[in-house]
């Protein structure tokens, strides 16, 4: 009966010591999206589907993350200038692609990105840029909560934030809500 109660105990420890370092293993892949000079540490939200794997695999995600007050100070007051003077885009990251973005744009979206707006059947209105048009532009779209999407929507309509296609997806940091966006279709 005591050896039954130390393998349980150590069953437990061992499933505990996976499952903590899987959620951490995970929290830094999704840092690693974004550019070590934002200083971002807290992952607000994450939505994310694959569907199979490899070439020709395609998978989904939104990521919303919190921007510490004093960086959305500098890249309100810098803009672009401050993004763009960022190490990590010019000497790269010894990981690879992940969080490496170099031609950063003011919002509102241009209107020339096709995958982002949605021109309404009647043409009489301005299409504006929406996330779920670009989520599902290869026919693997994901639900993200609609509150998200909405302040998501706004941010990238309005003028005040700033975007960059990465290698895989595109980054939107907005100092107005202190938040950065990472969304990506493939």
């Amino acid at each position: 009966m005591r050896i039954l109660k130390i393998f349980l105990i150590i069953v437990v420890i061992v499933c505990c010591t996976f499952v903590v370092g899987w959620q951490r293993m995970e929290r830094n892949h999704h840092l690693s999206f974004v550019p070590p000079e934002m200083q971002v540490s807290n992952v607000l939200y994450v939505e994310e589907n694959a569907w199979g794997f490899g070439p020709g695999g395609n998978e989904t995600g939104f990521i919303m993350y919190e921007l510490p007050a004093d960086i959305a100070k500098k890249i309100d007051d810098e803009g672009i200038g401050y993004l763009s003077s960022f190490p990590s885009a010019r000497l790269g990251k010894p990981h690879g692609w992940q969080g490496k973005y170099r031609e950063w744009r003011s919002t509102p979206m241009p209107h020339e990105d096709k995958y982002w707006f949605e021109i309404p059947p009647d043409g009489g209105r301005t299409p504006v840029p929406q996330l779920s048009n670009y989520m599902n532009r290869y026919g693997f779209g994901i639900p993200v909560r609609s509150d998200l999407e909405e302040i998501f929507d706004q941010i990238i309509a309005v003028p005040g934030s700033y975007y960059a296609y990465g290698r895989i997806g595109m980054i939107v940091v907005s100092p107005p809500v202190q938040r950065v966006f990472y969304v990506y279709v493939g």
